[in-house]
């Protein structure tokens, strides 16, 4: 689906976006639950799309440190954070405790591209 202003991938993100949507089940979606290292491959295709959606305000980022923490406990990042909040590989693979959760939000500015 082509889209003025944004790419493909960037669609597919904020498509997935709509509601909560963590890095691991963007990932899984991307490759149809494909293989880790599918995943893997895709990590970087995807993280430009969210880091792109996120300086443009089209999606929030945050963290949840603590799993099961529920939403209260999940930090914002900010958008000139977000790169580096979303570099980590295995933050795009199934949860790890070590790494923390993240979670992208659909906002109002991006939702007119659903």
């Amino acid at each position: 689906m082509a889209v003025e202003g944004v790419t493909s991938v960037e669609v597919f993100v904020i498509e997935e976006a709509d509601g909560t949507c963590a890095l691991w089940e963007l990932a899984a979606a991307w490759t149809d639950d494909g293989s880790e290292e599918e995943r893997r491959e895709a990590v970087p295709l995807l993280r430009e799309a969210v880091v792109n959606l996120s300086r443009r305000a089209f999606v929030d980022v945050h963290v949840l440190v603590r799993s099961p923490g529920g939403p209260e406990s999940a930090q914002a990042v900010p958008s000139h954070q977000v790169a580096a909040s979303v570099a980590d590989v295995r933050r795009w693979l199934r949860p790890d405790e070590s790494t923390g959760l993240v979670t992208l939000t659909l906002t109002e500015a991006g939702a007119w591209y659903l």
